[in-house]
């Protein structure tokens, strides 16, 4: 499902929401990371949030440093974490809110394809069933109009 258009998004947008929410709820870093990789069913992210316990332990305290190099996360994700300086809820706050927007709009764009070749089945569904009652119809008609 993560491959799918606005999926990954929405994804990125319910991690970064709820690294937001426990940040500000008075948890740490550290603590916050590790419990998001404890909670994530992904095993690539729950990897890479392990590597970023890692590289924050080690002493990269700002989420550019311990955030980079991620093959799960995008580029744009880190920026927006680090852009947030040394309030990281509020970087993870605004990543959530800009992932959730592209979320939406994604998953609209793939109805909004969708709807055309939905139509295109129904009619040719209704099509597929008038069919059998058009012959006798016409066959009806034609002895009317012999007589």
């Amino acid at each position: 499902a993560r491959r799918l258009p606005g999926f990954k998004e929405a994804h990125l947008a319910r991690f970064a929401s709820a690294m937001a929410m426990l940040l500000r709820s008075g948890g740490d870093l550290p603590q916050s990371l590790a419990l998001a990789s404890e909670m994530e069913t992904h095993p690539q992210v729950a990897a890479e949030l392990r590597g970023w316990q890692q590289r924050l332990a080690a002493g990269h305290g700002k989420p550019g440093d311990f955030a980079s190099n991620s093959r799960c996360f995008p580029p744009l994700f880190n920026w927006l974490v680090a852009q947030s300086g040394e309030n990281v809820a509020d970087g993870f706050s605004r990543a959530a809110e800009i992932y959730a927007r592209r979320a939406a709009y994604r998953i609209e764009m793939v109805l909004y394809a969708a709807l055309p070749v939905a139509i295109l089945v129904l009619g040719i569904m209704i099509l597929l069933h008038l069919l059998p009652l058009l012959g006798p119809l016409v066959q009806m008609i034609n002895n009317l109009g012999g007589e």
